[in-house]
């Protein structure tokens, strides 16, 4: 062992970095060290490129609950100008011709006094599909753009599409979410204009006890790197929020950045147990 000196003051010698560098041990700790630095900064930016939305499908399938429902809803803010009835039914039509559904102008209208719906409703086997143009008067905002500081003082135009597939054994949710973003930079809406919801539910057999939850939960969340901001682990209302910087869009509650929400309940009709693994947070009820 090198034996170092001391000078009367009680302070090391200086050692210069060469003299260091000539030890061979201390050469191969050096680059140890190089090389694991190296490989985390190689993972995290694999992580960042490649886990995208098609590593939630992962993270859910491992629980092998097996994929009932895959869910897509995509909010635009459309801009403040005005729309006629015969606009609206145009932009409808654009959206589900995009997404290959023949639009039969079979519509629904429904008003109160701070805002209008326009809403097309079409129903296959294994797909929901809902277009609506919403029109919102004053400071009223919808809930996708709830999180807004700003809301707009006149009338401002808001376009959703909600795609519901059942038992989506290939993953078709990730292609339509691919053609939902095209349709809308082609009407110009601009990115940070649009909010994407993307949810996936199954179910298993009976009445799951809390540990069990506490493993299928745990385990999607660590898939998917997140950090727990806030849970409830209660059998009656069991619902956990989570961050991970692997996925792009998030929402801000009380300060803290979220964009994972696992949820489960029991039916006690069908005597399952459903999960829910959504991001950034799901939409409508469960």
């Amino acid at each position: 062992m090198r034996d170092f000196q001391f000078s009367y003051d009680r302070k090391r010698r200086h050692i210069p970095i060469r003299e260091v560098l000539s030890n061979k041990r201390m050469r191969f700790l050096v680059a140890i060290v190089m090389l694991l630095w190296v490989a985390v900064g190689a993972q995290i930016v694999v992580n960042k490129v490649f886990m995208k939305d098609g590593d939630i499908i992962g993270a859910f399938m491992n629980t092998n609950s097996g994929l009932m429902e895959s869910t897509l809803e995509v909010t635009a803010n459309y801009g403040n100008q005005y729309l006629t009835q015969e606009e609206k039914l145009s932009l409808i039509s654009y959206l589900s011709n995009g997404l290959g559904i023949r639009f039969d102008q079979k519509i629904e209208n429904y008003e109160t006094s701070e805002r209008k719906e326009t809403v097309f409703i079409r129903e296959a086997k294994r797909a929901k599909t809902t277009i609506k143009v919403v029109t919102v008067n004053g400071n009223s905002s919808i809930d996708a753009f709830a999180q807004n500081l700003e809301k707009a003082s006149g009338v401002t135009q808001y376009v959703m599409v909600r795609l519901t597939i059942y038992e989506d054994t290939n993953n078709d949710i990730l292609e339509y979410q691919k053609i939902i973003k095209s349709l809308f930079e082609q009407l110009k809406v601009a990115t940070t204009n649009i909010n994407t919801t993307l949810q996936f539910s199954g179910a298993f057999a009976g009445n799951l006890f809390l540990e069990t939850k506490d493993k299928i939960a745990d385990r999607m969340i660590d898939n998917l790197n997140g950090t727990i901001v806030y849970e409830n682990r209660q059998n009656d209302l069991y619902t956990i929020y989570a961050y991970t910087g692997l996925l792009d869009e998030y929402i801000k509650v009380d300060g803290n950045k979220i964009n994972i929400q696992v949820a489960m309940n029991y039916d006690e009709e069908n005597d399952t147990t459903k999960i829910y693994l959504a991001t950034p947070i799901i939409s409508g009820d469960w």
